[in-house]
């Protein structure tokens, strides 16, 4: 549909779903999904990294009602039903973890904030907080979307500050920077 291969294979992870002779594989479709992710974050726009120093000395008040943004590489998942990222992760090190695989359901998180795209093991908390900002949610109400799964706030913050997640902060212009 496009001269770009950057756009090959963006309906494989879909289709693998449906694909009724894969259907005894459950994992296969979101292993297919974060290979996506991984090519989707590659080709993302270069944009600056929001670090944690960013938002060292905020108000609290203000930062509440500011908005964090997603950085354009940045690529997560919740796979509840199936440890996805852990199967995918140890295929992309070509390493095994030797033993059987705990079957629990599991996040991911691929971002780029340098020249190469890392990715990190992230739980559902953490992706709730991720898709309440990418839906333009301000920090206390995507905090309080991490909460009712479970959440340490400041930990989980910090923690996809760490691993690049953000481009930027939003202060709303009622509020002083």
């Amino acid at each position: 549909t496009t001269p770009s291969l950057q756009a090959y294979g963006a309906t494989f992870a879909a289709f693998l779903a449906d694909f009724a002779p894969a259907a005894e594989l459950p994992y296969l479709a979101e292993v297919a999904r974060l290979d996506r992710f991984w090519t989707e974050s590659h080709g993302a726009l270069d944009a600056p990294v929001l670090d944690t120093t960013s938002l060292v000395g905020a108000d609290p008040g203000v930062l509440a009602g500011a908005v964090l943004v997603p950085h354009p590489a940045a690529r997560w998942a919740w796979f509840p039903e199936s440890p996805a990222y852990s199967i995918w992760r140890d295929n992309r090190a070509r390493e095994t973890a030797g033993g059987d695989l705990p079957w629990r359901g599991e996040g991911a998180l691929l971002t780029r904030p340098g020249d190469a795209v890392e990715w990190t093991g992230i739980d559902h908390a953490a992706c709730r907080f991720l898709d309440a900002c990418a839906a333009g949610r301000s920090v206390a109400l995507a905090i309080h979307a991490a909460l009712d799964v479970d959440a340490d706030p400041a930990r989980m913050i910090a923690a996809l500050l760490d691993a690049g997640a953000y481009s930027r902060l939003i202060v709303p212009t009622d509020q002083p920077a």
